[in-house]
């Protein structure tokens, strides 16, 4: 049976040195000039909930010139300062490539657009271009999201699948229990071993490959 891993990106894969948080209220400052909004802590959030906090719109004209404006700012400051590619990743999507046991798609609070960028500039693309993903251009939380993708991406050819989340804040573990897949807690982002409690499986870094392979395998749901 296969393994369907759904990697999230921000704090899992790459980090962005803030970057993104930048782009996101440069964007802003262009759309509502004059406007102040107030900061807030990113992490585990779905790119159109926090849209929704700060401005107090939802979907419009509005939202969709933030998305294609925010995409455009993202890769000017990334390719002037591109995405750290944590430890562990580039050898761990190389393994999951190769290996007939795992699939690999990707469940983000990050836009789809945004996202494509980050891989690109963090030069993930060989691995993880045209993979299934869910992404946070309509939900405000992450909850959902790998139902969606297991429902819509699960079983392709007549396969069944098992399904986990690999990603690094509270807001993953949910996803995955949303979705009823295992989930590997990871450390890279900044969370501690008390918020991660509820996955199955908590790591420091995706180092080590053949282990993580070996978790990836054991906690699958």
């Amino acid at each position: 049976m296969t393994v369907l891993v759904l990697l999230d990106i921000d704090g899992t894969l790459l980090t962005c040195f803030g970057e993104g948080r930048a782009a996101y209220y440069d964007t802003l400052g262009e759309l509502f000039p004059g406007r102040e909004f107030g900061l807030l802590d990113m992490a585990g959030r779905t790119d159109f909930g926090i849209w929704c906090e700060l401005t107090g719109l939802a979907e419009g004209a509005d939202w969709e010139r933030f998305r294609e404006a925010y995409a455009r700012n993202m890769d000017v400051r990334l390719e002037r300062r591109p995405p750290g590619i944590l430890p562990g990743v580039t050898e761990l999507l190389r393994a999951l490539g190769a290996d007939p046991r795992f699939r690999t798609g990707i469940v983000t609070g990050n836009l789809r657009a945004g996202s494509d960028v980050k891989i690109r500039r963090g030069g993930l693309g060989a691995w993880l271009e045209g993979v299934p993903g869910a992404y946070g251009d309509r939900v405000v939380d992450k909850d959902s999201l790998a139902q969606e993708i297991a429902s819509a991406h699960g079983g392709a050819g007549g396969v069944p699948v098992r399904v986990v989340v690999v990603g690094d804040t509270l807001a993953d573990v949910r996803c995955a229990r949303g979705g009823g897949a295992g989930c590997l807690g990871v450390l890279t982002g900044g969370g501690d071993r008390m918020e991660l409690s509820g996955a199955d499986d908590v790591v420091e870094d995706l180092s080590e490959t053949d282990r993580i392979l070996g978790i990836l395998e054991r906690i699958a749901r």
